[in-house]
This record gives structure tokens, sequence and C-alpha cells, in this order.
């Protein structure tokens, strides 16, 4: 299974950081920890506003699973939450913070243009 990362720099190429794992020193310690089951970087107290690691996981997630297209139905999310991202959210809040918030503004995490396409492409079809 691949691993996921938090992302760090959405302009040096983050989809190329996929398969890398995280160092030790950097990886979350938390035992059962509800942001994702792989090796992932420390993070802070989850609130219940989104974090911007907790956007681009969910980001991340749809093109590493090549779930874009199907990202409009709720079984897209149950599948994240059953993977063991992003547990402590329903999937029909990362439902909703997808359609309100992702989605309208999908330029602004300066994807790569045929990525950034994709997101376009959803937004222009709902």
């Amino acid at each position: 299974m691949s691993k996921i990362v938090a992302l760090d720099d959405v302009k040096q190429g983050w989809w190329d950081k996929l398969k890398d794992p995280v160092p030790e020193q950097l990886q979350c310690k938390k035992a059962q920890c509800s942001f994702a089951p792989e090796g992932h970087k420390k993070h802070g107290v989850v609130e219940r506003s989104y974090a911007l690691a907790e956007t681009r996981l969910i980001i991340q997630y749809l093109v590493h699973y090549q779930m874009i297209n199907y990202s409009k139905g709720m079984s897209v999310w149950e599948k994240m939450n059953s993977r063991g991202y992003l547990t402590h959210r329903t999937p029909q809040s990362l439902n909703n913070h997808f359609r309100r918030t992702i989605l309208p503004n999908i330029r602004s995490y300066k994807l790569p243009d045929e990525l950034e396409s994709k997101f376009l492409e959803l937004r222009a079809a709902r």
C-alpha cells in the first residue's frame, strides 16, 4: 500500500511525495491516530474547523486513489473513513467540506494543470 503523507509545499511537486515515507523523527507518535493509518507528519490538536493539512490530505486522497470523478457521492467519503483517514470526521462532514470549501476554491491550492482541470470539470458539472 502506498503511503500518503501530509503536504508541506504545494509548489515543490507534492504529488511526487506520495510514495516517500516520512522520516521517523517527523512522524506522528499518537497510537491509533485518526488522521491517517500510515506514517504521517506530526500534527497539532484537531479542532472543529478543517486545518490546511486535512484539506490537503482530502485532495491528495482523491488524486492518489483516482476518486476525483466519484467525489460527488458519499461512497468516496465512507471509503476514506474506512481506510483510516480522518476518522474523527464523519463522511458527511468530509463531503460538505469538499463541496462547500475545497471545490469552490480549488485554484488556490496551486495543483498541476491536469489535476486542476479535473476538479474544475467536476465543479462545472455540479
